[in-house]
C-alpha cells in the first residue's frame, strides 16, 4: 500500500534543504524504509550530504540485490558507515520464496564484495534476519552459506504484523520451546566467527 500510494522522489535542491534543516542536529542518518533505497539514483549524494554536515553515523537498509562491488565502494567513498541487509531465508529456496523477484546469486555477490572491500575500508555489515516458523531452523546453517568475514553483526528478530504483507502466519508458539537451544547454537557459531549477535534469549 505504501509503495502504491506514495510516489515521487526528492530533487537535489530539496535534499539540500532537508540536510540544511535537519542533518546538523542528527546523531545518525538511517537511509531506507518502506521501499528499496538502492533504486534511488542520488543515493551517494544523500550519504555525502550526511558526511558534509558531520552526521556521526550513516547507515543504509537494503535487500542488497542491486549492490555491485562498484556501487558499494562508491557509497563507502561517499561516507557510508554501515550496510543493514534484510534477510528472510538462508537457503536459496527459502530466500527466493520470501524475497519475491530477488536473486540468491546476486545477494551472495554483494556479500563477496563486502568481504573484498573490508580489506581496504572500515565499515560494518549487519544482517537483519526476521524469522517465522518456516525459516527459523535454517538459521543454524548460516555459516555454511555466509562467510563470517563478510559481515559483522547478526540481528535476529521475530516476525511482527506491521502493515499488509504477503506472509501472514505470525504464530510462533511452535518455536518457543526450541528457541533457546537453537539460539545457543547460533550464539556459539557467532562467537567462533567473531560476529556480534543481537537477539533475545526467548521469544517475547
Amino acid at each position: 500500500d505504501y509503495v502504491r500510494t506514495l510516489k515521487g522522489q526528492f530533487k537535489r535542491e530539496e535534499l539540500d534543504q532537508v540536510a540544511k534543516t535537519i542533518f546538523n542536529r542528527a546523531l545518525k542518518l538511517q537511509i531506507g524504509c518502506g521501499t528499496e533505497p538502492t533504486l534511488y539514483k542520488d543515493l551517494d549524494y544523500i550519504v555525502a550530504l550526511g558526511k558534509r554536515y558531520k552526521v556521526p553515523y550513516i547507515s543504509l537498509t537494503t535487500n542488497a540485490n542491486l549492490l555491485t562491488e562498484e556501487k558499494i565502494e562508491s557509497l563507502l567513498k561517499a561516507g557510508l558507515n554501515e550496510f543493514t541487509i534484510s534477510l528472510h531465508g538462508i537457503t536459496k529456496e527459502s530466500y527466493e520464496n520470501f524475497m519475491k523477484k530477488a536473486s540468491y546469486e546476486k545477494f551472495h555477490q554483494a556479500f563477496k564484495a563486502f568481504e573484498t572491500l573490508k580489506k581496504n575500508y572500515d565499515f560494518k555489515v549487519r544482517i537483519n534476519y526476521t524469522f517465522n516458523k518456516d525459516n527459523f531452523y535454517e538459521l543454524k546453517e548460516i555459516f555454511n552459506h555466509f562467510n563470517g568475514k563478510s559481515f559483522d553483526i547478526l540481528q535476529i528478530r521475530p516476525i511482527q504484523k506491521i502493515g499488509n504483507t504477503e506472509y501472514s502466519d505470525f504464530d510462533l508458539e511452535s518455536l518457543r520451546s526450541n528457541y533457546p537451544r537453537v539460539m545457543e547454537t547460533i550464539r556459539q557459531q557467532c562467537k567462533m566467527n567473531e560476529i556480534t549477535l543481537l537477539a533475545s534469549d526467548e521469544i517475547p
